[in-house]
């Protein structure tokens, strides 16, 4: 019964986390190096044990579909995780299952958005007050970094 009230707290988060994205897009002010509003990604993090159940829940509440679930590190620190992409008709969603402890501070971040130019994105978000709090890493697509 706990787990449920997690899950729908976490399908609440989810939820509410790409209503106010879309709420808050303004395409007039968008920055030009995003790629573009399907690219954003709410990030979801769930028990590894209880990934599967969370996707197939997701999924058939939402209709949409999932990549193949691989095993990654995302995180600039030795951690692993499963990670796969859930595409639905309300969003996308970011599913990670760590099976190390979580590095802080990940978990705590609530969206990804996709970037033309990493270095750019981060010196427009400096000169605009935002935080750098993990510089630019490498990870399995790319490079990332987690800024507030």
């Amino acid at each position: 019964m706990i787990a449920d009230h997690r899950l729908i707290k976490v399908l609440l988060l989810s939820l509410l986390g790409m209503a106010s994205n879309a709420i808050a897009r303004d395409p007039a002010t968008a920055s030009q190096i995003g790629v573009g509003a399907q690219y954003d990604t709410t990030h979801v993090y769930v028990a590894p044990e209880d990934v599967d159940r969370f996707v197939a829940s997701f999924l058939a509440t939402f209709g949409g579909q999932s990549t193949k679930q691989v095993v990654v590190t995302v995180t600039p620190t030795s951690s692993s995780t499963t990670s796969q992409l859930l595409q639905t008709p309300v969003g996308t969603v970011s599913v990670f299952g760590f099976r190390t402890p979580i590095p802080y501070p990940f978990g705590a971040e609530r969206t990804g958005y996709l970037v033309t130019d990493l270095d750019k994105a981060i010196t427009l978000a400096k000169a605009s007050g935002a935080d750098i709090v993990v510089a630019a890493f490498p990870d399995p697509i790319g490079r990332d970094a987690v800024i507030q």
